[in-house]
C-alpha cells in the first residue's frame, strides 16, 4: 500500500509541475514598440570596430546615417586632397582646401 500512495504523490507532483510549467507567466511584458523617424537619415546605425591594440575586444559606435555620411564623406575628401593635390608634398602639409577656395 505504501508503493501506490508513493506513486499517487509522484503523479500528483508530476501533474503540478507540467501545469506551473506549462501556464503563461503574466510578468512578462512586452517591449515598447519602436518609433522609427520619418526621416531616414535620422536611423540610428551601429557599428562595431577592433579596439586599439586587441584582437578580441570591440567597440559599439552608433550614429545617425547622416553622421555616418558624413564622417564617410570628410575621410574621402582628406584622402583626395594628399593623393590628388599633394597638399604635403614640397613643404609644409597646408591641409583640404576644396577646388574652388580663392588662393
Amino acid at each position: 500500500m505504501a508503493e501506490g500512495a508513493t506513486l499517487r504523490v509522484a503523479l500528483i507532483v508530476w501533474i503540478a509541475a507540467f501545469s506551473v510549467a506549462s501556464a503563461p507567466v503574466a510578468a512578462q511584458v512586452a517591449p515598447p514598440p519602436v518609433s522609427v523617424p520619418e526621416d531616414p537619415d535620422q536611423q540610428i546605425k551601429c557599428k562595431k570596430f577592433a579596439a586599439v591594440g586587441s584582437i578580441i575586444r570591440k567597440i559599439k559606435v552608433c550614429k545617425t546615417l547622416a553622421e555616418w555620411r558624413r564622417a564617410q564623406q570628410a575621410g574621402n575628401d582628406a584622402a583626395r586632397a594628399i593623393v590628388g593635390e599633394n597638399v604635403c608634398s614640397g613643404g609644409e602639409c597646408r591641409g583640404y582646401e576644396p577646388p574652388d577656395a580663392p588662393p
